[in-house]
């Protein structure tokens, strides 16, 4: 949805934070989603970071390392955590907000 989104808008984020990235080819994609097929390949126009899973059914790291080269985005492969949602039972997620707090630390000029 971002890469559609950053293709046809003017105005741009100051960064984006993709947890996920389902693979529309992949055999579990929701067919009911597929109109988001294919995903616009061009470098996305701001910061980016793409967060995957080793185990999820919705998108190899294949398929999540070929997106952060298409879209300039910066990968973090976090292990076998399955499809990183609510149903992963992760809680809260403290290290996803970990992530999040150095990213944004990063988009506002500042390392942690």
């Amino acid at each position: 949805l971002v890469a559609h989104w950053a293709a046809t808008r003017a105005t741009l984020a100051a960064g984006a934070m993709l947890v996920a990235v389902p693979d529309p080819s992949a055999p579990a994609f929701p067919d009911e989603a597929r109109s988001f097929a294919p995903a616009p390949d061009q470098p996305l126009p701001f910061p980016s970071m793409i967060i995957a899973s080793t185990s999820d059914p919705y998108g190899a790291v294949g398929h999540s390392e070929r997106c952060a080269q298409q879209w300039g985005s910066r990968l973090i492969a976090l292990g076998p955590l399955g499809h990183i949602n609510t149903a992963s039972n992760l809680g809260d997620w403290p290290a996803g907000r970990e992530i999040l707090a150095s990213f944004r630390a990063e988009l506002e000029g500042n390392s942690t």
